[in-house]
């Protein structure tokens, strides 16, 4: 019956050119929607697919809004349509933020997400359309408080839902290749090395960007490394790739912690283990001459 709107606008061009981002989120399920603009002016397109996407998924009928002052939604054409539909508008006060503070809030959980999601990956900011994307696809598949700790997918699909191909934003990604489309034939590369930046709406596939042709490519038969982020700083990548196969690894003492606390460190033995001899034996002589 009820949704909360918010206009966002980025501080930089996202891959395709768009700067801004129309959120929804439903009052009764939680449930969030996003919708990415290239102009402030198309903030009603978004609505109006939002309104026709519910009514045919669900068959509801909107009943009210609740947004902010913003120009964008405060015009004659989004008037036109509240009165056409009969739909009424809940306004916050000028300069009170916190009267729509369900969709602010809900705006600040997938920006610090998504913010997350680009630094750790290493991505540049124009990758951020994948971020929100991504992080709008997780907010909706993760319990929250205010729904018993049911996920909002769970609130409107009534079926809990499969987050068994989540994978780790970023990470390195090899795209499965077909004998009709490898290069040089048999003796081609079978795989193609990629970056996993979410998933594809409407389709049962992964989300990759290649960044040799720099393009988006999709996908259903891929191998991921969710420890390696291609495009993450070596030097400041958390998870090294020069580890064992094992992915076991070892931290040396802190000598200086322990002489701040008081405690003196263990002593350090200046012996040195006996070392064996690499000569060869008589009987290893022997074999060789035999």
């Amino acid at each position: 019956d009820l949704v909360h709107l918010d206009l966002v606008e980025l501080p930089v061009l996202s891959i395709g050119n768009f700067k801004y981002m129309l959120t929804v989120l439903d009052d009764c399920t939680s449930l969030g929607k996003e919708f990415y603009l290239k102009e402030k002016s198309a903030a009603l397109s978004g609505f109006k697919a939002y309104v026709t996407w519910a009514e045919r998924q669900f068959g509801v009928t909107l009943k009210s809004t609740r947004h902010d002052r913003g120009g964008e939604f405060l015009n004659a054409d989004f008037d036109a349509f509240y009165a056409e539909r009969g739909i009424e508008r809940q306004l916050s006060a000028p300069y009170e933020h916190e009267q729509n503070g369900r969709a602010e809030r809900w705006q600040r959980t997938i920006e610090e997400k998504a913010n997350s999601m680009l630094q750790v990956s290493g991505l540049s900011p124009g990758f951020w359309i994948f971020a929100y994307q991504y992080a709008v696809y997780l907010y909706n598949r993760t319990p929250t408080k205010v729904q018993g700790w049911k996920t909002p997918y769970e609130m409107i699909y009534g079926k809990q839902p499969d987050v068994s191909h989540v994978r780790v934003f970023g990470c390195r990604a090899y795209m499965h290749i077909p004998k009709e489309r490898r290069p040089g034939g048999k003796l081609g590369a079978k795989a193609l090395q990629c970056i996993f930046v979410g998933y594809k709406e409407g389709e049962k596939s992964y989300r990759l960007w290649d960044p040799n042709t720099r393009s988006e490519r999709v996908s259903s038969n891929v191998v991921f490394n969710e420890q390696e982020f291609p495009r993450k700083d070596p030097k400041s990548n958390p998870v090294s790739t020069s580890l064992p196969q094992n992915k076991s690894s070892f931290a040396l003492p802190d000598l200086d912690a322990d002489q701040d606390s008081g405690i003196s460190p263990p002593p350090i033995s200046t012996s040195r283990p006996p070392i064996q001899s690499t000569q060869p034996t008589s009987l290893h002589r022997l074999y060789l001459l035999l």
